[in-house]
């Protein structure tokens, strides 16, 4: 018998969000200049990231600032990285479940 993970069933399933603010609450995300550009509260609320000389970098820590409720505060303005994040993948669905987060490039290549 096969054995199912996260990543392999998620990877077959179209999930929509659920809007449960779960990724919001558990993983971790990173703001880029182009995001502070389009949100400021993000360089004034987040950790900023000392990267020598690469570009800076804000950290939005698990239990993201923004989040209020189950409700994105700076939805419209959110960073790149909550704007490319895909309902139903393997960290979603972990998120949802309160399984383990898997690693993203590891989930991958698990399907």
């Amino acid at each position: 018998m096969a054995e199912h993970t996260v990543a392999s069933v998620s990877a077959r399933l179209v999930v929509p969000c659920e809007r449960c603010g779960e990724c919001c609450r558990r993983l971790i995300a990173y703001a880029y200049p182009e995001d502070v550009e389009r949100e400021p509260r993000i360089a004034q609320e987040c950790k900023p990231l000392n990267v020598g000389t690469a570009a800076p970098a804000w950290l939005l820590t698990p239990g993201c600032p923004f989040i209020d409720g189950n409700t994105c505060t700076i939805y419209a303005t959110r960073p790149r990285e909550c704007r490319e994040f895909a309902p139903g993948c393997a960290q979603c669905v972990a998120c949802r479940t309160g399984a383990p987060i898997p690693d993203p490039e590891e989930a991958e290549s698990d399907g």
